[in-house]
């Protein structure tokens, strides 16, 4: 029998995972992984492959937990428009805000890897794809309760919404000054219940 590891592996993959995240993937070396995984390099390799493997674990369990977190806010929100509302103030707090500018993991990894990493990009693209047919649905039961504008369809409305987050994120790393993702996701989710007038409303407002 082989000598069983003397580690928690889901710890140690939080500790890369915070490292990738602040540093990004082609900055961190093996020794910052070394140090904050508190693992020998035989151990990481071991355990979890080389440098690459280990960066493609952490960022399928930062999606992992955000996608989890995310299911279980959409079920306990009492309504559509409560529900679409934190998922737009979902992670910024822990993204945009904050001692140390990390940005989103997710986003930092598409502006640095996405062009030309194709397994990243499909592992991203899969995630994405599965919150936007989350919220397509959210946004349609907020249309049958009138809570939603209904002269766009749900989808079209949760792309807007994934739009404006990403680039929320992406600004976040930035840390512009007076920057407020708060009041941006305000603007996102007021777009959403816009009702237009009526065309035959008649004649122009003197």
């Amino acid at each position: 029998m082989g000598r069983p590891r003397e580690f928690d592996t889901n710890e140690a993959l939080g500790h890369a995972m915070h490292v990738f995240w602040l540093k990004g993937y082609e900055a961190t070396s093996m020794t910052d992984l070394m140090d904050a995984m508190h693992l020998h390099k035989g151990s990481i390799y071991k355990a979890f492959g080389d440098k690459r493997n280990l960066f493609l674990l952490s960022l399928k369990a930062y999606l992992e937990q955000g996608s989890i977190a995310a299911r279980q806010m959409m079920e306990t929100a009492s309504s559509p428009k409560e529900a679409v509302s934190q998922f737009m103030n979902m992670s910024l707090r822990q993204c945009a805000l904050g001692d140390q500018i990390k940005g989103c993991f997710m986003m930092n990894t598409v502006v640095e890897l996405g062009p030309h990493d194709d397994q990243i990009r499909e592992v991203i693209a899969s995630f994405v794809s599965s919150m936007r047919d989350r919220l397509t649905e959210l946004i349609e039961r907020g249309q049958d309760s009138d809570e939603f504008r209904k002269d766009r369809t749900a989808g079209s409305l949760a792309d807007y919404l994934i739009a404006v987050k990403a680039g929320l994120l992406t600004a976040s790393k930035m840390n512009l000054p007076g920057q407020d993702p708060y009041q941006v996701a305000e603007f996102a989710l007021a777009a959403l219940e816009y009702r237009p007038f009526p065309s035959d409303r008649g004649s122009t407002p003197e």
